[in-house]
């Protein structure tokens, strides 16, 4: 793929690209040999957008960190494929928009996060998906200040004229309950490389 003669294809397996193939398979081999490869969209910024591109590769890594089974979904996939795109379309960059894709992603894997949030549930329970009275000792409720900006963004759209204006230390710690989060829900999630190699970003 990164030989001199493959130029165009090794511009097209980017990490985050969309593209069509095809490729001759075989339920008894692990390797498959791929016949043709176009892309299915081209990206107009986020190649060359430092931010775009942190957010798209953080988004990339969850989901080989979650999507293991070799099965057909056609919804999941579009609704990703529609996240990378809009994230390239956006003129001015959500700041947020990689929480809301963890908030949103969630619910095509199996644990929807329940809104319930009030004064009195002011807690994201992890376990259990849904907020409740606050306890300190317990470990797995996330303290009221982080839970409250977690129901405003589960509000929230992919719009960056109405997104959240969230402080970065609030931004990183909610990344970390929504990393907590998916490893509770999900197994053998280990740990990413992305949050650490772009945090003054994510």
């Amino acid at each position: 793929v990164f030989s001199n003669k493959s130029s165009r294809l090794s511009s097209i397996l980017q990490i985050g690209n969309l593209i069509e193939f095809v490729a001759y398979f075989s339920e008894k081999k692990d390797l498959h040999r791929i016949k043709e490869v176009n892309p299915d969209f081209i990206f107009s910024s986020i190649p060359n957008n430092i931010f775009k591109s942190a957010i798209s590769t953080f988004m990339i890594e969850l989901c080989r960190h979650c999507l293991k089974d070799q099965y057909l979904n056609k919804e999941l996939f579009q609704f990703i494929k529609r996240c990378l795109i809009l994230l390239d379309n956006q003129e001015e960059l959500d700041a947020n928009f990689h929480l809301k894709f963890m908030i949103k992603f969630c619910n095509y894997l199996g644990f929807k996060a329940q809104n319930n949030y009030s004064e009195i549930d002011n807690s994201f329970d992890l376990l259990n998906a849904i907020f409740v009275p606050y306890l300190e000792l317990q470990s797995y409720l996330v303290n009221p200040h982080s839970s409250a900006i977690l129901s405003k963004l589960m509000q929230d759209e992919y719009n960056s004229e109405k997104t959240l204006n969230i402080h970065y230390e609030d931004r990183h710690n909610l990344l970390q309950v929504l990393l907590q989060y998916f490893k509770i829900h999900v197994d053998h999630f280990g740990e990413l490389k992305s949050p650490g190699i772009y945090k003054n970003i994510l």
